[in-house]
């Protein structure tokens, strides 16, 4: 299925026309099920990313360097120095 939205947005809409949806239902549900996995997915990523950006800083202050911060929350010390810069 193709779409111009974002994928939570999609979800949500296939998910209230479900009901009256007569062509395609089942590939209505599959698709419903592929972007739940999805969902899931991202949120899981995004957790991941809030958390390791709170401990990130937390270092930072202390005084760590990008390389140390990088191995105590097991992450690339590049993607955690793009990580502090963004959001300081």
């Amino acid at each position: 299925m193709y779409y111009v939205s974002t994928q939570k947005e999609v979800y949500y809409f296939l998910q209230n026309v479900r009901p009256w949806v007569i062509v395609k239902r089942s590939h209505v549900r599959d698709v419903l099920i592929e972007l739940k996995k999805y969902l899931k997915f991202v949120a899981v990523k995004r957790r991941l990313r809030e958390k390791r950006l709170g401990r990130s800083i937390q270092l930072r202050r202390r005084g760590l360097t990008y390389r140390e911060i990088g191995r105590r929350v097991e992450a690339d010390h590049s993607y955690i120095r793009r990580l502090i810069l963004k959001h300081s």
